[in-house]
């Protein structure tokens, strides 16, 4: 399909066009004995997930209906849904789609931190769905669903990286967003493959650091790594008169 004749931002073109070319998921499925199907609609769009009841996990989505917009963000959606226990489904599957949609070489759909809510008016369509799908299933049981446990592993390209590797490219990748603020800003460190540790060598107000570190954490996160965390290096005090009286601060409380 020709992308240009997509109606969304620039950003969602590319993916959009190569999932409509080849449409897999639109249509009906059946489950099989073990698995739980549920069905949920909204305005003219039908989604179908069917869940293995023992895990609690999505085996298999489809779709029907919708403009062809929603198509290729459903197609997206149902190539992602598979496999994510149903409590993920509900909390963050959005996120994962608009991510994956995104092509990180577009200008980003808004400034600042992109969620699936201010992305675009069509992630809120599909989001009503997912939502859907979990109180429908949810309310099946009367088992309590716990807090998500479910934790995303980091790509394969990111962990086969060397420490020296992962350290070199998060280095660069620094050194090109500081040149950019005109800012002094370096990683120190990577701890446990997905913490990023960072300072700022300018003098900056507390505000500003925090402004910068978040936009910095959402860049890392849309062109390095989704899973990368940003921590800033803490600062120790360095006068001894001052630190001695928290100590004696500190031993009196």
């Amino acid at each position: 399909m020709d992308k240009d004749k997509i109606a969304i931002h620039p950003a969602y073109k590319e993916n959009l066009s190569k999932l409509l070319t080849n449409q897999k998921f639109c249509g009906s499925h059946q489950a099989r004995p073990d698995e739980i199907f549920i069905e949920v609609k909204h305005k003219k769009i039908i989604l179908q997930v069917s869940i293995n009841q023992s895990e609690n996990t999505v085996t298999h989505a489809s779709y029907q209906g919708g403009t062809r917009v929603e198509q290729g963000v459903l197609e997206g959606l149902c190539k992602i849904l598979p496999r994510l226990p149903i409590r993920e489904v509900y909390d963050h599957s959005l996120i994962h789609l608009e991510y994956e949609l995104r092509d990180s070489s577009e200008s980003l759909p808004v400034p600042g931190i992109v969620m699936p809510e201010n992305a675009d008016p069509v992630f809120n369509t599909i989001q009503v769905l997912t939502k859907k799908v979990f109180k429908k299933y949810t309310s099946l049981f009367e088992k309590e669903f716990l807090p998500n446990a479910f934790i995303p592993e980091i790509s394969l390209y990111w962990k086969q990286l060397s420490s020296s590797q992962r350290l070199m490219e998060a280095k660069k990748f620094c050194s090109d967003f500081a040149k950019r603020k005109e800012i002094g800003f370096q990683v120190v460190e990577i701890e446990s493959v997905k913490r990023i540790v960072v300072e700022f060598t300018t003098d900056l107000n507390m505000y500003k650091q925090q402004s910068l570190l978040m936009e910095f954490e959402s860049e890392v996160k849309t062109k390095l790594e989704p899973l990368l965390e940003v921590y800033q290096k803490e600062k120790k005090d360095l006068n001894t008169i001052r630190t001695l009286n928290r100590i004696v601060k500190n031993f009196k409380e």
